[in-house]
Order: structure tokens, then C-alpha cells, then sequence
């Protein structure tokens, strides 16, 4: 078909050349550009994935700053916990060469002057060390270690008169083995035992002392070991006598060695002490077996007196309970019956609404004898009624058993604080908990957050404590006074012990940032070449595409003006 008004050929030729200058265009934008996609239509779906690895990317960049900016931060922690640790360090020099008698008290005051100065230091490096206007330590002033000698060694109800200076030359041990064990119980008496045992009486049996003195002396019981542990006698003072046999200063830290620890029995008979402080005598036959029961109630005694006997001869009736009331005239009362008894009574006290064994003995720190108490706080009418009960459990009531096998499946020793009563599981070497060689840091410091990914909750969060004085405890600290010299030394141990725990776990924290660092910076160079095949310019390829596309375009102008003169053809027909 020849036709003049529709030049078919001319548009084809025109849409040709347009589709190419659309391709030569695009190659010119994408070269100048350098990228393969410079709006959605040229790739929306790698446009969309591209977005995101620029977040990811640029957020990865910006966490490597902050990670470095942290690092820098907890650079400029330890370099001020660096000098306390200096300052520490002569602090405790000064505490030690204070211990010398040979000093007078003039060279005491000058050295207490320089330990007040140093004091004085360790508070204002707390205070100014700051990072970008922002303080690095807290502030906080309340102790956040446990100090070997916690309150100065002291009770908050009694006085100790520990005596040290005793002859020993005539001890079965030896004196030098003797008197190593008279150290090792009275380092463990000062450093916690007497605090711990004094804390769980108040807390769990009610009484506190009246601060009259306990006056702690050693003795040969001439028994060997596992006789006569250690004894409580008289009112003023109080008298605690230990026998050094029984105390070996084997697995010092945890209190002794199993299975009875020292700091076990050092909390048995702190409850006699505090039972005597309250007139409760421990020597009336008709109720020491509720005193030795409590006793042994406090810390438990499942493992120690149950341990061996089978649920077979509870659930039986094999163990005898009538001896747990038995006075000296029959031999002695039976410990592991004792203990069960107490434990029973403490059950029915809080079977009948109360609070166990703490409403017994209140009552009779306020005046009430043992048999008034039980008829108040039990459904028994008294002493007599209680025993008469107790003695029939072995027939058919598993509370013994029960006891025991508490102990064999869990570890707890069965004291009033543990999980048998609902408590937490105090085995033997925890029931007493022991504050000496424990500087663990309570975390009562401040909250640093240090965001290290390009995400949301990339977060690393550390706590930074307090570094003052008040926060190591050492504001008391006096060697004006020879006496309180070993108090000094060990509290500044304990704060030196602190002070390096924060040092290496700032140390590990940086470690942990530089590795953050790297595993960034790869995160970086792989996400950005991935998002390189997809938005970058394939300078080779483009090229190829761009000069194919001018080469049709020019063909096609050729091809359009030939098409545009096709039509005069016609004339030659007219």
C-alpha cells in the first residue's frame, strides 16, 4: 500500500530514535553518576534492598565511632582507677608500717594525717574524672564491696575481747600448731562468723544481744577432735571457750572443713551467747534440749545428725525420739532428736499463724518460761503436750524422714532459713555466709550504655561504681589507734582487691570493643560491596551499551530522513 499521509516508516524510524536517545541518556546518567540505579524506575526492587544496606552500612560506620569513643571513655576510667590503685597501694604501706610499736603516737598522728590527705584524693578523683562533661564514676557513697572486716570487726550487740596473748606452750596440738589455729579462728571470728552468726540470730530467731562483753578464750578440752567443739558459760562476761582441737584452719575461706565447718559451730554457740544476754538459761535440764535444738536449728543439722539414718527407721519408729528430752541424768540429751524437735516446733508455731521459733523465744526474752510460750503460740496446752506429740512422730509422721530427705536431694542442711522451711538451699558451706577474701562488686554504680550496632538494642551495657571513699569503706579508717590497725590493713586490701576487679573488667571491655571494631569494619566491607553490584556502575559494560545505543541512534536519524523523503515519491505518479 503507497500512501502520503501515514508514513509508517517515518514512524518507525522516529520511535527507534527515541528509544535509543532514552538508552543513550540513561548510559550518560549512569557514567556521570557512577551508578547503576539513580531512581526507582531504573531497579525498584534493588532499589528497596540497596536502602536498607546504606542503613545497615552507614549505621555500621557510625557504631564503629561510637565503639572507638567508648573505648576511649573506659581508657579514661582506668587511668584514673590506675592512680588509685598508687594511692591505695601506699595507703595500706602507711597502715602496715603503723603497726609497728615502735612508733609513738606523735608518728601516728602524722601518718593518720597522710592517710587523710590520700582519703581526701581518692574522693576528688571520683568526683572530677569525667569524659566529654560527663562523669565516669558514680557518685553513690554507700559501701559497694564486702569488706574481710565489715564494721570494723565489730557486733552490733556485744563486745568481743578476743584473748589473743594466751599461753599456749602446754597445748596436746603443740604451741605452734596450736597457736595457728587460735589465728585462724580469730581472723574467721572477726571476719565474719560472729557478724553472720549474730545477723541470722536476729533475723531468724528474734533476740539480739544487750552489748555486754563476750570474752573469747582457747582451751585443751583433752578430748581430741569431735568432742567438746566449744561451750558458752557465765553472764558477765559471757564466756565463749574453744576447743582448738576442733578447729582446723583447713579450707579457711569457706569457714573450716566439712562437714561441720568452724563457722557452724561458732553459730551454735551464738545462740547460747544471745540466749544468755536475754536470760534464757542454757543450763535448766527440763528445756536444753530446745536450746541445743534451736541451736542447731539455726544453721541446720540434716546433714551433720540425719545424714545416716534412713527414712525406713524414721517412718518406723527406729530413732527413738524421747531421747531429745533426756536430761544430764541419763547421759545427755540426743543432738539429732533435738534438732528435729526444735525444727517441729518451729513448723507448728507457724502451722498455728505465727512466725516459728521467733515467737517462742521473744516471748521468752520477755519474761515467759518455755511452757507458757508453747501453750501461746502452738495448739499444745504446753511443754508436756508438745513432748507427749513429738515422741509419736517416729510411728507414722514423716517430718524426720521429710528433713533428711530434704537434705539428700537438695544439699540443704535444714536450717530454719533454708529451702525446707521455703527458704533458699544453704548447703554446709554456705548456711553461714562467709564475707572474708569476697570483694565482688554489688554493681551499685552507674548504668553505661555504649550502642556498637547498626540496629536497634546493639547495645553493650556495663556498670561503672563509685571509687570514693565511702563506697570502699574506708571513711573510718583510724591508726591513731594500734588496734585498729588490722582492721585498716584488711579493709584496704579489700578495697585494693575492688579497685582491680573494675580494672579488669574495664581492661576486658575494651578488648571486647576493639573486636567489636573489626567484626564492624567487615560488616562494612561486605555489606558495601554487596550494595555495589546492586547501585554501582558497571563502567565496561555501560560503555558498550552507550556506544551500541549512539550507533542505532545514528542509523536511526539516517533511516527517519530517508523515510521522510519516501513520500514525494507519489508526485511521480501525478
Amino acid at each position: 500500500m503507497f500512501v502520503v499521509n501515514t508514513n509508517t516508516s517515518s514512524i518507525n524510524a522516529f520511535n527507534s530514535i527515541r528509544t535509543n536517545q532514552s538508552d543513550v541518556a540513561r548510559g550518560f546518567e549512569r557514567l556521570s553518576s557512577g551508578l547503576r540505579i539513580n531512581g526507582a524506575r531504573d531497579d525498584a526492587a534493588g532499589l528497596s534492598i540497596s536502602t536498607r544496606m546504606t542503613a545497615q552500612v552507614r549505621g555500621a560506620q557510625q557504631a564503629t565511632r561510637n565503639a572507638n569513643d567508648a573505648i576511649s571513655y573506659l581508657q579514661t576510667a582506668e587511668g584514673a582507677l590506675e592512680e588509685t590503685t598508687n594511692i591505695l597501694q601506699r595507703m595500706r604501706e602507711l597502715s602496715v608500717q603503723s603497726g609497728n610499736e615502735t612508733l609513738n603516737s606523735q608518728d601516728r598522728s602524722a601518718i593518720q594525717e597522710e592517710l587523710n590527705q590520700l582519703m581526701s584524693e581518692l574522693d576528688r578523683i571520683n568526683e572530677t574524672t569525667n569524659f566529654n562533661t560527663q562523669s565516669v564514676f558514680s557518685q553513690h557513697k554507700t559501701v559497694s564491696l564486702k569488706q574481710t572486716y565489715a564494721n570494723g570487726g565489730n557486733l552490733n550487740h556485744f563486745a568481743v575481747d578476743y584473748n589473743e596473748s594466751e599461753d599456749l606452750s602446754g597445748h596436746a596440738l603443740g604451741q605452734a600448731e596450736a597457736e595457728t589455729r587460735r589465728d585462724f579462728v580469730v581472723d574467721g571470728m572477726k571476719s565474719g562468723w560472729l557478724q553472720q552468726s549474730e545477723r541470722m540470730i536476729e533475723e531468724d530467731l528474734g533476740i539480739i544481744g544487750d552489748n555486754d562483753t563476750i570474752a573469747v578464750d582457747f582451751v585443751d578440752g583433752g578430748d581430741g577432735a569431735n568432742g567438746t567443739l566449744a561451750f558458752v558459760g557465765g553472764n558477765d562476761p559471757i564466756r565463749l571457750h574453744i576447743d582448738l582441737n576442733d578447729f582446723d584452719n583447713i579450707n579457711s575461706p569457706d569457714g573450716g572443713a566439712a562437714p561441720l565447718y568452724s563457722d557452724r559451730i561458732i553459730a551454735h554457740e551464738m545462740v547460747h551467747a544471745v540466749m544468755n544476754a536475754n536470760n534464757i538459761s542454757q543450763f535448766d535440764d527440763d528445756k536444753r534440749w530446745f536450746n541445743e535444738g534451736v541451736a542447731e536449728l539455726l544453721h541446720g543439722a540434716a546433714d551433720t545428725r540425719l545424714a545416716s539414718t534412713n527414712v525406713a527407721t524414721y517412718q518406723s519408729g527406729g530413732l527413738a525420739l524421747a531421747n531429745a528430752f533426756d536430761g544430764p541424768a541419763s547421759g545427755g540429751i540426743d543432738y539429732s532428736e533435738a534438732y528435729v524437735a526444735a525444727a517441729y516446733l518451729h513448723q507448728e508455731v507457724i502451722d498455728n499463724g505465727g512466725q516459728g521459733i521467733k515467737d517462742i523465744l521473744q516471748d521468752m526474752a520477755g519474761g515467759s518460761n518455755l511452757n507458757t510460750a508453747i501453750g501461746a503460740n502452738t495448739g499444745f496446752t504446753g511443754t508436756a503436750d508438745y513432748q507427749a506429740t513429738f515422741q509419736t512422730i517416729g510411728e507414722g509422721d514423716v517430718f524426720a524422714a521429710n528433713l533428711r530427705q530434704n537434705f539428700v536431694n537438695t544439699g540443704d542442711t535444714g536450717s530454719i532459713s533454708g529451702s525446707f522451711f521455703g527458704g533458699s538451699v544453704l548447703d554446709a558451706e554456705s548456711v553461714v555466709a562467709n564475707n572474708a577474701y569476697s570483694t565482688s562488686d554489688k554493681k551499685g554504680g552507674q548504668r553505661v550504655e555504649f550502642h556498637i550496632g547498626g540496629n536497634a538494642e546493639d547495645e553493650l551495657n556495663m556498670y561503672v561504681g563509685s571509687f570514693n571513699v565511702d563506697a570502699m569503706g574506708l571513711r573510718e579508717i583510724d591508726v591513731t589507734d594500734h588496734q585498729n590497725v588490722d582492721f585498716a590493713i584488711a579493709g584496704l586490701s579489700d578495697a585494693l582487691n575492688y579497685v582491680s576487679s573494675m580494672r579488669s573488667e574495664l581492661g576486658a571491655m575494651q578488648n571486647r570493643l576493639g573486636t567489636t571494631v573489626n567484626s564492624l569494619q567487615i560488616n562494612v566491607e561486605n555489606t558495601s560491596a554487596s550494595r555495589s553490584r546492586i547501585t554501582d556502575t558497571d563502567f565496561a559494560e555501560e560503555t558498550s551499551k552507550l556506544t551500541k545505543a549512539q550507533i542505532i541512534q545514528q542509523a536511526s536519524v539516517s533511516m527517519l530522513s530517508q523515510s521522510n523523503i519516501q513520500p514525494q515519491l507519489a508526485l511521480s505518479l501525478l
